[in-house]
């Protein structure tokens, strides 16, 4: 505490030494850990690779947070502008934004257990898709990180954005910008000198284990969004997005089962056309009633706000 008072001393400079160390120590919070661990397990499958490539996929990570970081400050600081009072993390104030990002990590928690797999038609050209530079996937899981780890309040972070969004628009969004490169800096660190990598693990079959271990972290995601769903739109909130989490693992396993290489053409087209009804339907309609959800609870919270007793419902 001392330290970081210090630092918010110092100005402009702190502000920026601050936002760094706070965006850095995201990394082990439970929001980031999981996509960060995705990240790096994405390295120790392609540890093969030039110090040209990894540089490569060090530097769209990195564009992918910092952007998302900008992208999202901008927002913030727009709406503020506008005379809306939020803050930091205001996208999980949306029910939209939280069973949609609940979803996706579900179902890829689920694709790491191995309920499914994507790209089987791959299967036997793996030298080939081992040599392509997924640019784009570094830098889609860069805006991931960015925006699964923005709503976290980690050590030093609540105090360096609170200033953000009270500064001018321009040190406001370097302040966010230097926090996305706080974040973004352990992967780019191991880009940059890829034989850290060598420190690593070898890559083996001890990876299938790593990737269904991580499975689980991000089911620990998501059971944090839970958190989120109940906190703003109580109990009505969580058992809507359970119950679509449940209709959608219904979906991962029917795609899992049926919709394999080894079945008819027929019956995969039937397993892909199910499971997508599954998944957009139990995605909508939890999105509907945790939006009902949320009206009703903070209607509920608002009305005894003024100390006054009130009729029990249906008494």
């Amino acid at each position: 505490v001392l330290f970081e008072g210090v630092l918010l001393k110092l100005g402009l400079p702190g502000w920026l030494l601050l936002a760094f160390l706070g965006g850095f120590i995201l990394n082990v919070m439970p929001c980031v850990l999981p996509v960060l661990s995705l990240k790096v397990f994405s390295l120790l499958k392609h540890s093969g690779q030039t110090r040209g490539q990894a540089l490569l996929h060090g530097a769209a990570y990195t564009l992918g947070v910092v952007a998302s970081f900008v992208l999202l400050a901008g927002a913030l600081l727009a709406l503020r502008a506008l005379g809306e009072r939020i803050g930091w993390g205001f996208q999980l104030q949306s029910p939209n934004f939280v069973v949609v990002l609940a979803v996706v990590f579900f179902l890829f928690g689920l694709n790491l257990m191995g309920v499914f797999e994507i790209g089987t038609r791959l299967v036997g050209v793996d030298a080939k898709v081992s040599q392509r530079n997924d640019v784009l996937g570094s830098l889609g899981m860069g805006g991931l990180a960015a925006v699964v780890g923005a709503p976290c309040m980690g050590p030093l972070v609540a105090s360096v954005s609170g200033i953000a969004v009270q500064a001018n628009a321009a040190t406001g969004l370097l302040i966010f910008a230097v926090m996305g490169l706080g974040l973004a800096a352990p992967f780019l660190l191991l880009s940059l000198f890829p034989k850290l990598v060598a420190y690593l693990p070898k890559p083996g079959v001890w990876m299938e284990s790593v990737k269904q271990f991580m499975g689980f972290l991000l089911m620990a995601a998501v059971v944090f969004l839970a958190l989120v769903v109940g906190r703003l739109g109580g109990v009505d909130a969580v058992i809507a997005l359970l119950i679509a989490l449940l209709l959608c693992g219904l979906a991962a396993w029917i795609y899992g089962r049926w919709s394999v290489p080894v079945k008819s053409k027929r019956t995969r087209r039937l397993a892909q056309l199910v499971s997508a009804l599954l998944l957009l339907s139990a995605t909508w309609h939890a999105i509907g009633q945790a939006q009902a959800a949320y009206q009703t609870h903070t209607s509920g919270a608002a009305a005894t706000e003024d100390g006054q007793w009130r009729a029990w419902p249906g008494g």
